[in-house]
């Protein structure tokens, strides 16, 4: 059941976020907007690397009537409906800065929202199942983005914007409703017996092992990713297609690929698997490089990639935030867990920036390449600087950060 709780969760955070990142933009441009604005949505997703600031904010203050999760999960989402209700009333031809405005609210409460959700993540999941854990939340951003970004762009295109406003607002309404029942955990103190905080997380030398490890496929993944679209565009891919295989891709790969790492990641050790899963990154990548470097570039193979990609990225994100989850200390679970999603997401960014540079003057093969160095890299790191033990062995944490459920 607390699987079922993390996807809806997770899918519940991204509605309004997903409006105003995705849809959103997509209707301002039919609406004749500048390229050059719509780009400023993009600071929607910049709160998510940001969050870690305050993090041990949310971790230290709650409501006693609604307990620690349920205080931030249940005001966040009332935030978000109060930024849809707010949008309704706009005109997306007309009030262009209102809604960038609002989206940048939203993105403050999904953010907020998600630092609650990740510290009930670790507080409820067994060590066993961390890694269902990480597929579930994965399966619900990706349909928190199906029904907030592609749903919304239906509604807005059938039957106008204020409808489509409406049947998110009514959405949310009713997740604020239900989101008191959810049952609130009761974690340990933090292990330190300290206030939660960035500094008691950096000081643990196993964090400072665990991040070695994973920013390099972070840099990685923002290579790859920051390419893939560009390359489909230049194979002559529309764009609506485009869409349809990215989302088709992302879908797959939380619904297939996720669950087997998940099932098979309890059976060996996590340090094991986090070395099949940098190899097997680097295998995809290296897979994706070779056409391009040989000349063989064509609308299948493109394609091709495309879902390797993301199967291979589904299997990195289920491991790093597994591994993530092990490492954090349940008495501070949302700031710990946050804080190492966070910088793996601002690791990703020297990637993004790279990616243009190879790819303009190398070529995207080039691109494709180093990001399989990277990742062959944060394989060989892992081997010269093993992680903690305690995220060695998913078996070995059996009983390290276990956190009972009452209900309410």
């Amino acid at each position: 059941m607390v699987l079922v709780f993390l996807a809806l969760l997770a899918a519940a955070q991204y509605l309004a976020l997903f409006f105003f990142y995705s849809a959103v933009p997509t209707i301002l441009r039919q609406a004749g907007a500048p390229l050059e604005m719509l780009g400023f949505f993009g600071l929607a997703y910049a709160a998510f690397s940001l969050s870690f600031l305050w993090a041990p904010f949310v971790d230290r203050f709650h409501l006693p009537g609604l307990g620690r999760r349920r205080t931030w999960l249940v005001g966040m989402q009332l935030a978000a409906l109060v930024c849809v209700g707010l949008a309704a009333g706009l005109d997306p031809a007309r009030d262009l800065l209102a809604l960038l405005a609002i989206a940048i609210l939203a993105s403050l409460a999904a953010a907020t929202q998600r630092i609650a959700t990740l510290g009930y993540a670790v507080e409820t999941l067994r060590p066993r199942d961390r890694a269902w854990g990480s597929t579930a939340i994965g399966w619900g951003g990706a349909l928190g983005l199906l029904v907030g970004g592609s749903a919304m762009l239906v509604a807005v295109e059938r039957g106008g914007w204020s409808l489509a406003c409406g049947l998110l607002a009514g959405l949310l309404a009713l997740v604020v409703l239900l989101l008191p029942l959810l049952p609130e955990p009761q974690p340990k103190p933090p292990s330190a017996a300290r206030r939660p905080s960035l500094a008691v997380l950096l000081r643990r030398p196993e964090i400072r092992r665990g991040l070695a490890v994973a920013l390099p496929l972070a840099f990685a993944k923002g290579i790859a990713f920051t390419l893939l679209q560009p390359r489909l565009v230049d194979l002559g891919i529309g764009l609506s297609e485009i869409a349809l295989v990215v989302g088709l891709a992302n879908a797959a790969g939380f619904t297939l690929v996720g669950p087997a790492v998940s099932a098979l990641l309890p059976r060996i050790s996590l340090a094991r698997g986090f070395d099949l899963m940098t190899l097997c990154s680097t295998a995809a990548l290296v897979l994706i490089a070779v056409p391009e470097l040989a000349g063989l570039v064509s609308v299948p193979i493109g394609v091709a990639a495309a879902l390797l990609l993301f199967a291979a990225f589904t299997v990195m994100q289920v491991v790093v935030s597994t591994v993530f989850m092990t490492l954090s200390d349940a008495g501070q679970a949302g700031t710990d867990l946050t804080t190492l999603l966070s910088l793996f997401a601002l690791g990703a960014i020297p990637g993004m920036v790279a990616a243009g540079f190879i790819a303009g003057t190398f070529g995207y093969g080039a691109g494709f390449a180093t990001a399989a160095a990277s990742c062959l890299g944060a394989f060989l790191i892992a081997r010269a600087a093993p992680l903690t033990r305690d995220a060695g062995s998913s078996k070995e944490t059996a009983e390290r950060r276990t956190t009972s459920v009452k209900p309410t």
